[in-house]
């Protein structure tokens, strides 16, 4: 049997018992859930160890799993699905993950893949937000991490947008669960924290940034521990059934160089030679980030179907690892070594449509283990077409201690052709390295330059190190060995304790551009554009009209201290305001390039915006203070627009438009413009409605005729199968009931309708009582209410 057959019989049984069982924790898994989609594309994302829709071919949800462009209803991505591997004390290898849902969230209500967006209030990288002295403290969790009282209010999110969920490998449900092929799941207690991230700058808006945080929460030392993602990636066009059976696989590696500037000690002379003159020590802080990337195309030439791709990019590395690696010590710290000195992944290939052990890829744990190892046999050949999918993995870690975390990073790609992805990787690598800044006290000013002024940041200085429990050795804290010093004898000795519960700055990679200018701390996936947030905001239907109004909080998160020190560099210009009323799609919501500005607003007229004020709604009080700026609640801007139609649908979109000034020479600058991105779902739609009338007769028809195929309809697709309808208006203030004829007096639709709080309007989606669409056709109905009765008519052309 195929995996993919063996595939295709699992995911309806997991789905039947999954519905038949009652809910123990909030699975993030069903229809119009958590999707990031502040880029280029859209992805679901889950709480169950699966980027993606694992889901959308039985049915349980339709949403995108890796739609690109956005809206258009061309897929990347099955799943790519978390392994973790390693060998109990018992001597048996056990993976967590495979088959699906042995990851889960806990029983907690709460737990369940959370949002953030970059910029907003609570939510900015490398700022104080809750002013209690640190930075980016909190987790997006919803619960209160530091202890003051407020939940998630100092988050730290450098992307346009992130999501966030927690998962186990030990729930009950999971070690209780019938997996097909009779291997019953053994935890290795595991706890997992992931991350999702995009960016709305063009070329990061591409990339899909994932971290994976790893903790063993269990009691055991596990051992040769590896981590994978297991990316079964899909070319499909839009509503094609088969067009992931031949895909095509390439290898992308790239190489690209990073500055970092100069790193200069003054306090090291190496003059060399016999040099009469100083010379203090310099290096240039410049490096390549090199690797290589997996990217799945079409099968079909000239199908002109976008790629995916999956790019591995970090995972944790051992610190006594790299203190033997550059021989700071000798080699009694050797059996503490728990993981590898440096980053390295392997990547395996399997075809999903060919047997376990002949090409196709491994269900049981041991084998799984082994295809992380590179041990289970793949395809004889990637040059035929074939259901691709993608191993990614890094280990063996010698060790993982409980308590002990392990980190993963890598990132989703997506792009229009094999070519052009080569540039997106190489911004994937770029982004997630990330920048240095300082985020601890610096050294004394009168310390600057020594050599051994080890506090935070200076001459190399780059982590507060620790000794494991149990371990107590000398170290040179410095490295001294990096400076090409001209010595004719021994070396200094600087080695000082390192002891456990003691924390001690040190050279650790004995590399002075890691850790200078007072910068100690690599801050990764960093945001490229420091995008402006939106605002809060909201649409309110009326009769002919929908009021869209928002607060204030872009323009004052855009006036917050960056770490402390400096202010953003992007300044407030002003909003603009969208609405999507073209309904042609081929995925669940239409693409960006489908919404429609109706309306701009800015502190100046210098382009052609309305002036701010004259939506400003000046008898709203402010909440609070913060920045030095007040806070205005939504409703402290109101816009109405009154180009719209009863009974049609829309969806609004409140933008942030912020500017950047660079200062090339005294005689040359450029501005850059930002704006934050269209994110939206079908839950924020609106329909103006008509009020209730207070006699009968007046009840018409909207649309009439009704047509298919405009604009202005929702065209069904899977998970927004019943968009169609036409509305019937001005219905009496009474209880009503509206019944649909044929032309020969058979009854087609009976819709009751409560019109007594007013609303006078009621939305029919053209199913008939039988559960059948209705053909083309002219039809009757009557209202009937305490207030009267009216008859009328109205034309379907289908």
């Amino acid at each position: 049997m195929s995996f993919q057959r063996f595939r295709s019989l699992l995911l309806p049984a997991m789905c039947a018992l999954l519905c038949a069982r009652p809910a123990h924790a909030v699975l993030d898994i069903e229809n119009r859930g958590p999707t990031l989609q502040a880029g280029a594309f859209a992805m679901r994302i889950t709480n169950i160890g699966a980027l993606g829709n694992p889901y959308s071919n039985v049915g349980r949800s339709f949403d995108p799993s890796f739609e690109y462009p956005r809206g258009s209803g061309i897929e990347g991505l099955k799943s790519a699905d978390l392994w973790v591997g390693a060998r109990r004390p018992d001597g048996v290898y056990r993976v967590s993950g495979g088959p699906l849902l042995e990851w889960r969230p806990t029983l907690s209500p709460d737990d369940h893949v959370r949002e953030a967006l970059g910029g907003q209030l609570g939510s900015q990288p490398d700022v104080d937000d809750d002013g209690d002295g640190r930075f980016d403290e909190e987790v997006l969790n919803g619960l209160d991490d530091d202890g003051d009282g407020e939940i998630d209010e100092d988050l730290g999110v450098s992307a346009a947008q992130k999501l966030y969920a927690e998962y186990v490998d030990d729930r009950p449900e999971a070690l209780d669960y019938g997996f097909s092929g009779g291997e019953p799941h053994e935890a290795l207690h595991l706890s997992v924290k992931q991350e999702v991230m995009t960016w709305s700058i063009p070329g990061y808006d591409r990339i899909a940034g994932v971290h994976f945080s790893i903790t063993n929460h269990g009691t055991e030392t596990l051992e040769d521990v590896r981590i994978g993602l297991f990316t079964d990636l899909d070319v499909s066009a839009a509503g094609e059934s088969g067009g992931h059976l031949n895909d095509r696989v390439h290898t992308i590696p790239y190489a690209v160089g990073y500055n970092d500037g100069v790193s200069s000690v003054p306090s090291v002379d190496v003059r060399v030679y016999g040099s009469d003159l100083a010379v203090p020590y310099t290096k240039s802080c410049v490096g390549m980030l090199t690797g290589a990337a997996t990217v799945l195309s079409d099968g079909v030439p000239g199908s002109g179907l976008p790629v995916f791709g999956v790019v591995p990019l970090s995972h944790t590395v051992d610190p006594i690892a790299v203190i033997r690696k550059h021989e700071l010590v000798d080699n009694r710290l050797d059996r503490y070594i728990s993981g590898p000195a440096d980053v390295s992944f392997s990547t395996s290939y399997f075809a999903l449509d060919l047997p376990p052990g002949q090409g196709g890829p491994p269900v049981f744990d041991l084998d799984r283990y082994r295809a992380m190892a590179g041990q289970y046999p793949g395809p004889p050949s990637l040059e035929v077409t074939h259901d691709y999918a993608a191993l990614v993995s890094c280990g063996p870690f010698q060790s993982m201690a409980p308590g002990q975390t392990l980190e993963f990073d890598l990132a989703l790609v997506c792009a229009t052709s094999v070519d052009s992805i080569a540039n997106t990787v190489q911004l994937a690598a770029i982004t997630r390295r990330g920048n240095w800044i300082s985020r601890y006290p610096d050294t004394t000013a009168n310390l600057i330059g020594n050599f051994a002024a080890g506090k935070s940041g200076y001459t190399g200085h780059e982590t507060c190190y620790e000794a494991p429990p149990g371990v107590n050795f000398r170290m040179d804290p410095h490295c001294f060995q990096k400076y090409p010093v001209d010595s004719d004898g021994a070396p200094p000795d600087y080695s000082i304790p390192m002891l456990h519960g003691t924390c001690t700055w040190v050279d650790l990679d004995c590399d002075a551009c890691t850790g200078f200018n007072g910068n100690e701390t690599q801050s990764h996936w960093a945001d490229p554009a420091r995008v402006p947030p939106a605002p809060a905001y909201r649409a309110v239907p009326g009769d002919a009209v929908v009021a869209v109004e928002w607060d204030n909080s872009p323009e004052v998160a855009l006036k917050a201290p960056t770490n402390g020190a400096t202010a953003s560099p992007v300044r407030f210009t002003g909003y603009n305001v969208y609405r999507l009323s073209d309904w042609k799609r081929r995925g669940l919501l239409p693409g960006p390039e489908s919404f429609q500005m109706i309306a701009s607003f800015g502190l100046d007229t210098l382009q052609s915006q309305t002036p701010l004020g004259t939506i400003t709604n000046s008898a709203i009080d402010y909440d609070l203070i913060r920045f030095g700026q007040r806070q205005y609640p939504i409703g402290r801007y109101r816009f109405e627009d009154r180009r719209v139609n009863d009974g049609f649908d829309y969806i609004y979109v409140v933008t942030t438009v912020g500017e950047r000034t660079t200062t090339i020479s005294p005689s040359l600058t450029y501005v850059e413009r930002f704006e934050s991105p269209v994110l939206t779902s079908l839950d924020s739609l609106v329909s103006p409605r008509s009020e209730a009338r207070t006699a009968a007769g007046q009840a018409w028809v909207v649309p009439n005729p009704y047509r298919a195929h405009v604009a202005w309809e929702r065209p069904p697709v899977a998970g927004d199968t019943f968009g169609r309808h036409v509305d019937f208006m001005g219905l009496p203030r009474a209880k009503c009931t509206v019944r649909v004829y044929t032309t020969a007096g058979d009854l087609v639709a009976v819709l009751p309708h409560e019109g007594g709080e007013g609303d006078g309007q009621l939305r029919w989606n053209l199913i008939s009582r039988n559960g059948q669409d209705i053909a083309s056709g002219v039809y009757f109905f009557t209202v009937d209410s305490p207030l009267g009765q009216q008859r009328g008519r109205f034309v379907v052309i289908r």
